[in-house]
């Protein structure tokens, strides 16, 4: 069973997947569209996002989410956003 942590880190947020035991690859493949403007979600957190970084290490998967300049996420629709995303993946418990 996986879960996530987000963390808002000034205008940045920080999102911390753990406990995922299927595929790494596919999963981080799922958030390929909310970087290059495809996004599926029913927010409209695309038109704010600039940048996602992701990153894995000790069995977690951290994603850096950046706003476009001058731009401010909302937390609220950035968990629904995620949730989506990672609802798509067998044995995701959010």
């Amino acid at each position: 069973m996986a879960d996530y942590q987000l963390a808002e880190n000034g205008s940045d947020f920080t999102v911390s997947i753990f406990g995922y035991d299927g595929p790494r690859l596919p999963l981080l493949r799922a958030f390929e569209p909310c970087q290059t403007g495809r996004c599926t979600c029913a927010t409209d957190q695309i038109d704010h996002l600039g940048e996602i970084e992701a990153d894995e290490s000790d069995g977690r998967i951290e994603l850096t989410l950046r706003p476009t300049p001058g731009a401010r996420l909302d937390r609220e629709a950035v968990a629904r956003s995620l949730e989506s995303t990672l609802t798509r993946f067998d044995g995701v418990s959010l």
